[in-house]
């Protein structure tokens, strides 16, 4: 069986990568990593079992988007997202401080809740 381990995104805005998707429902943080000069590398969430890991780097690089499930979102954490950027009849899209594509998405079903673009 293939199972997804981690997904990695370098960034050189490390703390504000991490404060944005620390803000993000269904993310959990689980850990700081640290070099060996004992400076903060990287910071790893969970998501469903799935890693993913905000790494520093000196230049931006991320997928071409990162899409959750949006069995999270409810009404009452729905007002605490960040910007929505766009939708579609299935799934909103924000944007990291690196300009990363995030999103949550309903499909096959149709997005049942009222959120503003």
């Amino acid at each position: 069986m293939l199972v997804l381990h981690h997904i990695a995104i370098g960034t050189p805005h490390l703390l504000e990568m991490v404060e944005f998707y620390s803000s993000l429902p269904g993310l959990k943080f689980l850990e700081w990593k640290f070099d060996e000069n004992k400076e903060k590398r990287s910071a790893w969430f969970e998501v469903d079992g799935i890693l993913l890991m905000i790494e520093k780097r000196s230049y931006k690089k991320g997928p071409e988007a990162i899409v959750f499930s949006s069995q999270c979102i409810t009404e009452s954490n729905s007002k605490n997202l960040p910007p929505i950027l766009s939708r579609t009849d299935y799934t909103i899209y924000l944007e990291d401080f690196d300009g990363n594509k995030v999103g949550y998405s309903s499909y096959p079903e149709k997005w049942n809740l009222d959120i503003d673009v």
